[in-house]
């Protein structure tokens, strides 16, 4: 499995670039995110996912290792192959994830090819598997114990895409008691903190 490759970027086309690492050419489907953030003739690290698409490989080829994980498990929902994955990355990570842990559809079917019914499925099977690890930053002054509660990482994740500052995130947070926000889904804690903000 190829982890990352790194080189040169001899050429940029409709969906795939291609990475020349010591003379040879690698050719790499990419999200617009990627495109947008490299440059024909720079040096650039891609890392990438490797499907075996048609009985041939295909790499798949994101800037950071999040998006690379994003990528793997969104392609796990029935109904989201590796092209329907890549055009969903076409969102920022800060706006995606935090739209599938909360069910916002509007967002998702702004990605070509994803209806409401495809959205729905998305959220339904992701919003508890994408956590704390997979790009939020941790929010200084919320115990370890609380943030590693799936419903409250999401929440914490959502607030930070939502443009909260950490300073506001941790004391709407700590407003609400614990055992209360325990019980409470990431919607119902980020719609508590936008109440208190207002």
């Amino acid at each position: 499995m190829i982890g990352f490759l790194q080189g040169e970027v001899a050429d940029i086309g409709d969906g795939e670039l291609v990475l020349d690492v010591n003379g040879v050419g690698y050719r790499v489907t990419v999200p617009t995110s990627v495109r947008a953030a490299v440059e024909r003739g720079r040096d650039a690290r891609i890392h990438t996912s490797m499907l075996i698409s048609d009985e041939r490989p295909v790499l798949f080829g994101f800037m950071t290792p999040e998006e690379r994980d994003i990528f793997e498990t969104l392609i796990k929902v029935s109904g989201i192959g590796p092209k329907g994955a890549v055009k969903m990355l076409s969102i920022p990570r800060d706006q995606l994830i935090p739209a599938i842990q909360t069910g916002d559809i509007a967002v998702l079917t702004t990605v070509p090819g994803v209806g409401k019914k495809t959205a729905e499925r998305v959220c339904l099977e992701l919003r508890d598997k994408l956590g704390a690890g997979f790009g939020a930053a941790p929010v200084p002054g919320i115990s370890p114990a609380l943030a590693a509660n799936d419903e409250v990482a999401a929440a914490l994740q959502g607030l930070q895409a939502l443009g909260f500052s950490p300073s506001e995130i941790r004391a709407y947070v700590k407003s609400i008691p614990e055992q209360a926000i325990k019980g409470m889904t990431a919607q119902e804690i980020i719609t508590a903190c936008l109440k208190k903000r207002k």
